[in-house]
């Protein structure tokens, strides 16, 4: 075997640029994940081998949907080849241009600004005529770090509404699996939209009834939110614990002592430890309790 330069390194020498920055990733008969990653990351040169679904065209579309702009596109084709051609594009230029399917692409940011991680609730679409129901901007803070995402892999917000949760948990940890579930139709539209203000991509909406929702086919959560549970909370905590991994967390938020009880009882009688348990008052609010737990290992 001879080593050489990958079609990246070579387009990035050519094009003479400084290859200590570049953040190279592979879309080839893979999904956006990667992508995702390294754009939330706001990676400044990022090197992306392509494939036929993930054209230069498709990734400028892409960018241009969560409004990563601030990026332009170089894409080199045929590289050392006889038709070789180098172009320097911006992503509205990509969008109207053809281009050779052996190719490779470098995406460029201007200024390095950094997009923030946490968004004001005014930022977020919300149900029509319940203008109050999202998880506020300081208790999302606190809901994320009692979910100790740092070292997940898999996190599930359930009955995710706005999708608020959700979008910060992927911002503040680009590289974590995030499903949002939600059982009212019009939420779906909601999340996605939230999603592309707050230039946040990947996260999978699901929505339906989530104690009748295929889960089989899911990546297993080590972190799970419940945002919300319609009156079921037994029924969605004992759903939820056929799939969370053991020593994964399980948050919820109530305003009831009827549902802070429910919650104690149910995690009790499936050997989770109990290991936070905080009262919040947000200025004219309801006072909120944060009850967080770990599933053990038995």
């Amino acid at each position: 075997m001879i080593p050489w330069f990958s079609s990246i390194q070579r387009l990035c020498h050519k094009a003479q640029l400084n290859a200590n920055e570049l953040t190279s990733i592979t879309l080839h008969g893979r999904p956006w994940k990667a992508l995702d990653e390294a754009l939330i990351n706001g990676c400044s040169m990022i090197g992306v081998l392509t494939d036929k679904k993930h054209s230069p065209k498709s990734i400028a579309k892409r960018l241009k949907l969560f409004g990563f702009e601030d990026y332009k596109m170089l894409v080199g084709e045929h590289l050392d080849g006889e038709q070789e051609r180098i172009s320097s594009l911006s992503l509205d230029e990509i969008e109207v241009q053809e281009f050779a399917a052996l190719n490779a692409v470098i995406l460029l940011k201007n200024g390095n600004q950094a997009r923030p991680k946490s968004f004001p609730d005014s930022c977020y679409r919300t149900l029509e005529g319940r203008p109050r129901m999202i998880t506020k901007q300081a208790l999302r803070a606190i809901t994320i770090q009692a979910l100790q995402l740092s070292d997940k892999h898999s996190f599930w917000d359930v009955g995710a509404c706005t999708g608020a949760v959700a979008i910060e948990s992927k911002q503040l940890y680009p590289g974590l699996d995030v499903s949002a579930f939600e059982i009212r139709e019009e939420c779906d539209e909601i999340i996605h939209e939230n999603a592309r203000k707050t230039s946040t991509p990947g996260i999978k909406v699901f929505i339906g009834d989530f104690l009748e929702k295929n889960l089989e086919e899911m990546a297993e959560p080590d972190a799970v939110f419940i945002g919300g549970h319609g009156g079921r909370l037994k029924e969605m905590i004992e759903r939820i614990d056929g799939y969370l991994l053991p020593g994964g967390r399980l948050v919820m938020n109530t305003v009831s002592e009827e549902s802070r009880t429910r919650f104690i009882e149910a995690i009790q009688e499936l050997s989770y430890r109990i290991d936070n348990e905080i009262a919040i008052q947000i200025n004219d609010y309801n006072k909120i309790t944060l009850l967080g737990a770990t599933k053990t290992s038995i």
